[in-house]
C-alpha cells in the first residue's frame, strides 16, 4: 500500500516538474526568439531616361546624384538592338559583376517563345522587375527620378567581345525591363563609391538604350 502510494506521489512530482519545464521553455522563446518589430524597410522602384547609342563596347561609371547612400536592390534596361552580334550589359562593383541583360539564347529554348512580336515585326522581351512592374513590364504610374549620375569612362579600355556558342542564338529589336540576373540584387552607390555599368557589343551592332528602371531600399 504505502508502495503504491509513493509511485504515485513521483508521477505527480514529474507531471508538476514537466509543466514547469515546458512552461519554462515556452516564456524563454517568446522572451528571447521573438523579436520585436523595430522598424520598417520599404522599396520604392524608379525610372530614369539615359537615352544611350552605342556602337561600340562602352564602361558608364554610375553614382548617386544626392549625399545619401543608395541601396539598389534591382535593375533593369529597355531599348532596342539593331544588328545581328550579340550584346551584354554588366553591372560590376568592386566584389562582384552581375548580368543585366544578354541578347542570346538557347536555341533550343527558341526566339520566337522569349520574344514575340511587336508592332513593325520587332521582337519584344519583357524582364521582370521587382515591384509594379513584376511580370508586366510596364513603367507607367513608376515615378520618374534622376537619381542616377551615369559619365562614360573616358579612357580606353580593350572589352571583350562577346562570343556565341554553337547552341546559341541572338535576337534583336526591341526590349523592355529585363533584368536577367539583376532583379534581385544589393548594391550600395553614392557619390565616392561607383557602380560600374559594362557594355559589351559585338562590332557591327548598335544599341540604344532609352530607360533604366531600378529599386531602392528606403529605411
Amino acid at each position: 500500500m504505502i508502495r503504491k502510494k509513493d509511485d504515485a506521489m513521483m508521477r505527480r512530482m514529474f507531471l508538476a516538474v514537466g509543466i514547469v519545464l515546458i512552461v519554462g521553455v515556452g516564456f524563454a522563446f517568446f522572451q528571447f526568439d521573438v523579436n520585436p518589430i523595430t522598424g520598417f524597410i520599404s522599396y520604392e522602384s524608379y525610372r530614369q531616361t539615359v537615352d544611350l547609342d552605342l556602337s561600340e563596347g562602352t564602361i558608364y561609371i554610375l553614382s548617386s546624384s544626392t549625399p545619401e547612400t543608395l541601396n539598389i536592390t534591382s535593375f533593369a534596361i529597355s531599348g532596342e538592338i539593331i544588328g545581328d552580334g550579340q550584346i551584354e550589359v554588366y553591372l560590376q562593383s568592386a566584389n562582384e559583376r552581375i548580368l543585366v541583360f544578354s541578347n542570346t539564347k538557347d536555341k533550343d529554348f527558341g526566339i520566337q517563345s522569349i520574344t514575340g512580336q511587336g508592332e513593325g515585326g520587332l521582337g519584344v522581351i519583357t524582364g521582370l522587375v521587382v515591384g509594379e512592374t513584376v511580370g508586366t513590364g510596364e513603367t507607367e504610374g513608376i515615378e520618374e527620378a534622376n537619381l542616377l549620375v551615369l559619365k562614360r569612362q573616358p579612357d580606353k579600355i580593350d572589352l571583350q567581345h562577346p562570343t556565341i556558342g554553337e547552341d546559341n542564338s541572338v535576337f534583336s529589336g526591341a526590349f523592355t525591363n529585363v533584368a536577367d540576373d539583376s532583379q534581385f540584387i544589393f548594391m550600395q552607390l553614392s557619390q565616392e563609391d561607383v557602380i560600374r555599368m559594362v557594355i559589351n557589343i559585338e562590332p557591327g551592332t548598335r544599341v540604344r538604350i532609352g530607360e533604366i528602371l531600378y529599386t531602392i531600399q528606403e529605411e
